[in-house]
């Protein structure tokens, strides 16, 4: 968890977040190439401003929250919060206004361009870091900049035995519903966003759907262990949620099932399971039992795979098509279809 440095900006009480806005986006794929717009003041970029970075639509966003303010000396200041990754108010370094655009850095490998565009009110632009240029888009909030106290409570954290049993409990209580199930490392940043991927696009979009998520922690990496995954559980906080925590990559091998074989990741895996596909029915090459072969499966951090392979994954990992998928599943109708 990243410690608040001297100097930075203590946070406030929590702010509402805003969806991305899609008019935004498509100013930010031809910033250099727009028209002009009418001139804005550039005291109008003073504020608190919330949006998303958009490493990959549907799969890589990292919701981000900003304050912008012109200090007494004329220079600019700013402070930002990233509240998945923990950091609350920390300082931005090398502030710098001029007319309507802006710039800043985040961190050594992080640095923003962006416009203040006056149709939107809103910052639109590049962050532009070591996996590349990638869009961003800020919509002004009236609220102060997003503290701790913005995030959800802890949901339960329930420990996995050696045979995963307790997820196979978990499985035959709500056999009839579709499901999803993730392995996620608690210290893996890519992981962490995958889970707010589902959270924000099959969760969050349809609130009343009867489907099910369950969530494996796996102590993947050293950084991993109970405390740190307890602490993650409200990345994804929803009562169809419920998070279960593996203290050895072997206890994964039960959940993996028959794609252990394929010489799958350990951990940032997305399986998708219809209704009544829940048994222990498959038998490993092991001759252990082993769930049944997935109707879906994605590995959000792998490239994705050639259009003439056959895979469930084949498109890559997009949080939007897998809720568009668990609505064909179910009775209800997705909102502004």
């Amino acid at each position: 968890m990243m410690q608040r440095k001297a100097g930075d900006r203590p946070p406030g009480s929590p702010a509402t977040s805003l969806r991305s806005l899609l008019a935004a986006l498509l100013v930010a794929s031809s910033l250099a190439a727009a028209p002009a717009v009418a001139e804005v003041a550039s005291g109008s970029l003073a504020g608190v401003w919330q949006g998303e970075i958009l490493y990959q639509p549907g799969s890589r966003e990292t919701e981000i929250a900003i304050e912008l303010r012109r200090e007494e000396s004329g220079a600019w200041a700013g402070w930002i919060s990233v509240p998945w990754e923990r950091t609350f108010g920390r300082a931005l370094r090398e502030v710098v206004v001029a007319g309507r655009e802006v710039r800043f850095a985040y961190d050594a490998e992080e640095a923003f361009s962006g416009e203040l565009t006056a149709g939107c009110d809103c910052i639109v632009g590049q962050v532009s870091g070591h996996s590349g240029r990638h869009p961003f888009v800020l919509s002004r909030t009236a609220g102060p900049l997003v503290g701790r106290g913005s995030l959800p409570p802890l949901a339960p954290l329930q420990d996995l035995g050696p045979a995963a049993e307790e997820l196979a409990e978990s499985l035959e209580d709500d056999l009839e519903k579709p499901r999803l199930i993730l392995l996620l490392s608690p210290a893996c940043r890519a992981c962490v966003l995958t889970a707010r991927a589902v959270a924000r696009h099959v969760l969050a979009p349809w609130p009343g759907a009867d489907l099910r998520v369950d969530v494996v922690w796996v102590a993947a990496l050293p950084e991993d262990g109970r405390r740190r995954a307890a602490a993650m559980t409200n990345v994804l906080a929803d009562e169809r949620v419920r998070h279960f925590w593996a203290a050895s990559l072997a206890q994964s091998d039960p959940v993996l099932g028959q794609l252990r074989f394929a010489g799958v990741p350990s951990w940032d895996v997305v399986l998708f399971l219809r209704p009544g596909r829940h048994a222990l029915a498959a038998t490993g090459l092991d001759g252990r039992s082993t769930w049944s072969w997935p109707d879906g499966y994605w590995f959000p951090s792998e490239e994705p795979t050639r259009p003439d392979e056959a895979s469930p994954g084949e498109h890559g990992f997009d949080a939007r098509a897998i809720g568009r998928r668990l609505a064909r599943e179910l009775t209800w109708t997705p909102p502004h279809s």
